[in-house]
């Protein structure tokens, strides 16, 4: 079943730039909805997702996080948040970098 919400605020609708609303699986795609409004969303974005998912969700989505997806300083929020402890390596992996990996580089 192809959950949908009825009214999408624009605050969400922000959040999930990469997907038509129209088209999108609320529910298979809900780790990538939940960790984009935490992520880059305002505070209404945070109220709807919570009322949509719920809190459980919500804390799996920061507790299991995707890798490349997160902001350092979002993510370390969410943690204390939720009081969450993450491994550092999951940390590390879950966070977005602009830059490449100088570490990579170095070995060629």
């Amino acid at each position: 079943m192809k959950r949908k919400p009825d009214k999408i605020p624009e605050s969400v609708l922000a959040c999930v730039w990469f997907a038509n609303p129209e088209e999108l699986d609320w529910e298979d795609q809900k780790e990538i909805v939940i960790t984009q409004v935490l992520n880059r969303g305002t505070w209404a974005a945070v109220r709807w997702i919570h009322q949509f998912y719920g809190e459980e969700e919500m804390k799996k989505v920061v507790k299991n996080p995707k890798r490349g997806l997160w902001f350092p300083q979002t993510l370390q929020f969410w943690s204390l948040f939720f009081k969450i402890s993450l491994d550092p390596k999951v940390f590390e992996r879950a966070l977005f970098h602009l830059s490449p990996d100088t570490r990579l580089s170095d070995s060629m």
